[in-house]
């Protein structure tokens, strides 16, 4: 009985290693998804510092020359320049939006997992206890 007692104990520890383990693997994903979006981050940025250089430039370009079409062909790139650059902006926070309710909601089911499984394992800790002592008390009969 005890043998059958530690066997599942055993088991049951290998349960909560492989889950830990699982844990600390989707804690690396999520590590490397923020590097990933930090890495576009980046991207975004200089792409950002770029188009605004670009801006600046253009702007440059502007103030030299004297006919009226070119200066409005100018400024409709700039507008469209700044609206793909808000573009950029808004697809980045809703990725990363994403990708963080995704995260969060996945280490919630892990966690209502492993609350269930120490709950499960209470209770059969709590039953072998039980069992123990009521061998214990039968063995303290039979010697007295």
């Amino acid at each position: 009985m005890k043998k059958s007692l530690n066997d599942e104990l055993k088991t049951e520890k290998r349960n909560i290693e492989f889950w830990v383990r699982q844990w600390d693997l989707r804690e690396s994903l999520i590590e490397l998804e923020r590097h990933k979006l930090d890495e576009e981050s980046t991207m975004v940025k200089s792409k950002k510092e770029d188009a605004l250089n670009k801006i600046r430039q253009l702007e440059k370009e502007l103030e030299t020359r004297e006919e009226l079409e070119t200066r409005q062909k100018l400024e409709l790139e700039i507008e469209e320049l700044k609206w793909e650059l808000e573009v950029m902006k808004k697809q980045l926070e809703d990725e990363r939006d994403e990708a963080v309710r995704n995260v969060t909601m996945e280490m919630q089911q892990e966690l209502d997992d492993l609350e269930s499984l120490n709950a499960t394992l209470i209770v059969k800790e709590r039953r072998s206890n039980d069992e123990l002592q009521d061998a214990r008390k039968e063995l303290i009969q039979v010697v007295l």
